[in-house]
């Protein structure tokens, strides 16, 4: 933009402001003594343009972070989801096992005890018999 500018005016007949630009008394009586209303008006126009270029970058850079921070927290959320559903799930097979394992260790109690009771009786059978010999 300032190119522009220096093309048309001379260095300190104008200064750059953040969303202006200002001319000195003398550079605009020159401008208007060109008459050149259509060049003055392109230059304005090509500098409004800029202005709101960089405003707009600006913006889109800010939206942009604060797009991320969203997408970043939502996804946290998510996996904070999952995780507490994968958990879920890991205590409810860790609990089928564990019952699964209580069950057949009952079941393998009972099958020591009916064995051990007909061992026992066995060999109690035998010294009867011993005993009813003798």
């Amino acid at each position: 933009m300032k190119q522009l500018f220096e093309l048309a005016l001379p260095l300190g007949m104008w200064q750059e402001g953040r969303t202006k630009v200002f001319l000195k008394d003398s550079a605009l009586i020159k401008l208007g003594e060109w008459k050149l209303s259509s060049k003055v008006t392109f230059i304005l126009k090509r500098y409004r343009m800029w202005i709101e270029r960089k405003h707009y970058r600006r913006i889109r850079i800010k939206i942009k972070k604060i797009q991320r921070v969203a997408v970043h927290y939502v996804m946290m959320l998510k996996y904070a989801h999952l995780i507490k559903n994968a958990i879920r799930i890991q205590a409810f097979t860790r609990g089928l096992q564990t019952r699964y394992k209580l069950k057949m260790s009952k079941d393998a109690t009972k099958i020591q005890k009916v064995y051990r009771g007909v061992k026992t009786r066995f060999v109690v059978a035998r010294l009867f018999a011993a005993r009813k010999i003798q």
